[in-house]
């Protein structure tokens, strides 16, 4: 499923386990950030251990400022594995995002309420496209999301196989002027929508 990064270093990295969720903290397992858990994050029993995002997980925090978190600009792909468990109109994997009215920047690795999406702003639209999965997921599953964007063509893979791709966006990304960088909530100026389920292994490429 990741033939389309293959001779490429990650240039950051969630994994979840005793070592990585501490308490209030979750070390990246690749790159430099110190995520804050906002609520209560557990992991769950399987092997690998996952993140277990239910009641009273309200996402974690990676960076308070993404102009300061050394976000990829030109190129990005974003990889998870995850289990939706309470579907929602606006769910978020990974992102930093600001969609306010018509003030739209960032991308965002996420979910709606019968599909998966990639979404991305760039500097020559100035607007975000929501690329949705041409096929719905189903609540209790476990599927590998692909996020993908090369300064021209926008693309979503579900394991492994492209369920979407478009060619609206062109040059870099255009991020907002403030902004926090979140894993496992939709989070914006004036939106918090956490997600209920199971999170593993997340991945971004530059």
């Amino acid at each position: 499923s990741h033939n389309f990064l293959l001779g490429s270093e990650p240039v950051g990295q969630w994994r979840f386990d005793s070592t990585t969720l501490r308490g209030e903290s979750l070390k990246s397992t690749v790159g430099p950030w110190i995520g804050k858990v906002q609520g209560t994050a557990s992991l769950t029993k399987d092997k690998p251990s996952s993140l277990d995002a239910s009641k009273g997980f309200n996402g974690i925090i990676l960076s308070e400022d993404i102009g300061k978190a050394g976000l990829p600009s030109e190129e990005i792909s974003v990889t998870t594995w995850v289990r939706i468990d309470k579907v929602i109109e606006w769910g978020g994997l990974l992102g930093a995002i600001q969609d306010n009215g018509s003030f739209e920047r960032g991308w965002l690795l996420g979910y709606g309420k019968d599909s998966f999406y990639f979404a991305i702003a760039s500097e020559s639209k100035q607007k975000l496209t929501y690329l949705k999965t041409t096929l719905p997921y189903s609540p209790g599953y476990w599927y590998h999301l692909a996020g993908t964007y090369d300064g021209t063509s926008q693309r979503v893979y579900v394991d492994g196989k492209l369920a979407g791709e478009s060619k609206v966006q062109k040059g870099p990304i255009l991020y907002p002027p403030n902004g926090r960088f979140i894993l496992g909530a939709y989070l914006d100026d004036n939106e918090h929508y956490p997600m209920e389920g199971c999170i593993e292994r997340v991945t971004m490429w530059d």
